[in-house]
């Protein structure tokens, strides 16, 4: 109740002592709890969802996005239980955009999120600023996000050549991570155990189809 209390004079400048603040939150529960449920059902419906999760002092703070709803939930556990409360893999048919978490696995349809995949990138550069491989991955990966935008926006491609676009970025990516994954030294520390790490994750979600999707779809 003391975390409502702040949320509360820091979004909407009331200040409430607990009681009122209970006894408020308690009459909106029951007023909006139906509009709570149409929403959910607006994101379950919906063609693209962008979701994404943080930690907080109390569980997640959790934010799900859609052309028609916005949702911003506070004090969920950070699980696939959570998640089913709000969009239910066995309903959703649309395109779930999220990082790579595992809570996030199994949808039918998913765009894994480039900020944070050329973040990580950045963060090896910015430790290491003297290293030529790190600094040509990261150009490599902003490179190919950037040729996708263009394939995206571009009217003149059909579904098929949008296909072919993808194979040939899937391909590019493969080209520039393959060494690496196969490459028999161990990392030397945890900078490098993460390089090694990105490329492995950009490696699996290239080859499950979940980097490209919003060049065909």
């Amino acid at each position: 109740i003391d975390k409502v209390c702040e949320l509360l004079e820091f979004f909407w400048k009331l200040k409430l002592p607990k009681s009122q603040a209970d006894a408020l939150l308690n009459q909106l529960g029951s007023e909006w709890e139906p509009v709570f449920d149409d929403l959910c059902k607006l994101l379950a419906n919906a063609t693209v969802v962008h979701a994404d999760e943080t930690s907080w002092s109390i569980n997640s703070v959790w934010t799900f996005i859609s052309s028609q709803a916005r949702l911003l939930i506070y004090g969920f556990h950070k699980d696939a239980n959570t998640l089913l409360k709000i969009v239910d893999k066995e309903v959703f048919t649309g395109t779930m955009v999220s990082d790579n978490a595992a809570v996030y696995q199994n949808f039918s349809k998913a765009q894994k999120c480039w900020a944070h995949l050329i973040r990580k990138a950045f963060k090896l550069t910015l430790a290491r600023p003297d290293n030529e491989e790190y600094r040509q991955f990261l150009e490599t990966i902003v490179g190919l996000y950037r040729l996708a935008c263009g394939f995206q926006k571009d009217g003149r491609l059909s579904p098929a050549g949008r296909t072919r676009k993808v194979a040939e970025l899937t391909q590019t990516l493969n080209d520039a991570t393959e060494n690496r994954i196969f490459a028999d030294t161990a990392p030397v520390d945890d900078i490098e155990a993460d390089y090694v790490r990105l490329i492995n994750e950009l490696s699996l979600l290239g080859g499950q189809g979940e980097l490209f999707t919003f060049v065909e779809n």
